[in-house]
């Protein structure tokens, strides 16, 4: 009975901390996105660029790599930033991702050794 109890309280901790540490950051960064997504779209015409570079992936996938390397230095330079936010909007998602989960493991696995040696 105490080890469900204890099981609930910690949920809720959990739940606590996603939505203070976690959750805020998730939001920010997704609007970001959504911002640079629209201004994106707004300048790049996406289907001719995707028909293009599939035209090119039925050769040689060097070939495909050289064409992304023309393009893009071919393109405007508010594409460029636009292309480079993405990057860097995907890279901090992914890492802020990654830490929360192996904080979130950390923290469950110190629980689980605490209620193993309590028992």
């Amino acid at each position: 009975m105490a080890n469900k109890t204890k099981n609930k309280i910690m949920r809720r901790v959990y739940a606590i901390w996603f939505a203070r540490t976690v959750a805020p950051l998730v939001a920010v960064e997704a609007v970001v996105f959504v911002v640079a997504l629209n201004v994106f779209a707004s300048n790049v015409f996406v289907e001719r660029a995707v028909g293009n570079a599939l035209l090119h992936s039925l050769g040689d996938p060097i070939d495909l790599a050289a064409y992304f390397m023309v393009a893009f230095a071919k393109t405007q330079a508010l594409t460029k930033i636009m292309l480079i936010l993405f990057a860097v909007i995907g890279v901090a998602f992914t890492r802020d991702l990654g830490r929360s989960i192996a904080s979130y493991m950390l923290v469950r696995r110190s629980h689980a050794a605490a209620g193993n040696a309590s028992a």
